[in-house]
């Protein structure tokens, strides 16, 4: 799962600036703003973004292979759920 810059479009700048690999709750720091956010977990994955810390109070389910751009201000962690 990748977090692109604020305002960057992944296909003219494919460097995201957060990577996560592993299954569970990840807490983000400084992601304001609109970002493209990939799931491009192969295993059927799906990533949650969450208001709260620790994987809490999800508002957004992002199934696999999709890429979805979010307004991360009020997202303050992830939550990699295996299928």
């Amino acid at each position: 799962m990748s977090i692109y810059p604020q305002n960057a479009d992944p296909e003219h700048d494919p460097h995201p600036t957060d990577v996560f690999r592993s299954y569970g709750a990840h807490s983000l720091s400084g992601q304001v703003g609109h970002h493209w956010v990939f799931n491009n977990r192969t295993d059927a994955a799906h990533t949650h973004l969450c208001r709260g810390y620790d994987g809490t109070n999800c508002a957004f389910d992002i199934a696999a292979r999709p890429a979805f751009e979010a307004d991360m201000t009020p997202i303050n962690s992830i939550n990699l759920v295996r299928p």
